[in-house]
């Protein structure tokens, strides 16, 4: 009596076809999984910026419409305390047509809000904005400066 023995195991062909797979998922999501982080870390700029933006109109309602902070662009006179970042720092108040900044550490790009709401994003040193989904305004680097 013969006993047939059936290996119940994959083929080296198989495995190598599902490694592919897997390898062609990782490189279609990966750059997908990251764009949407960027865009998560900017929205906490952007916050930060409304923040400031808010405060501003406040002061400004106090002292007759006048938005004119100190010189050096502190938010000291205004009425908030921005909680510490990971993200972002150089918190600035403007007295230009925009009226707030902040800084990405981590990517090295800038954001500002104008009067009006509206964010641009200044490049920095091999970040592109348009991954954020923000307008590029080559004027608005360092515009508070």
């Amino acid at each position: 009596m013969l006993s047939r023995h059936t290996k119940k195991a994959f083929t080296l062909t198989e495995l190598v076809v599902v490694v592919i797979a897997i390898g062609i998922l990782a490189g279609l999501a990966i750059p997908k999984y990251t764009t949407i982080v960027e865009r998560q870390i900017a929205s906490e700029g952007v916050q930060i910026l409304s923040t400031i933006r808010a405060a501003q109109h406040r002061f400004a309602l106090r002292n007759g419409g006048n938005f004119d902070l100190d010189a050096s662009g502190n938010l000291t006179n205004l009425d908030i305390t921005i909680p510490a970042s990971q993200n972002f720092d150089s918190y600035l108040a403007c007295r230009t047509t925009y009226i707030a900044q902040v800084r990405n550490i981590r990517l090295n790009y800038w954001l500002y809000m104008a009067t009006d709401g509206t964010i641009d994003c200044c490049d920095g040193a091999g970040f592109d904005c348009a991954r954020l989904g923000i307008a590029t305004d080559v004027g608005a680097c360092m515009a508070c400066n």
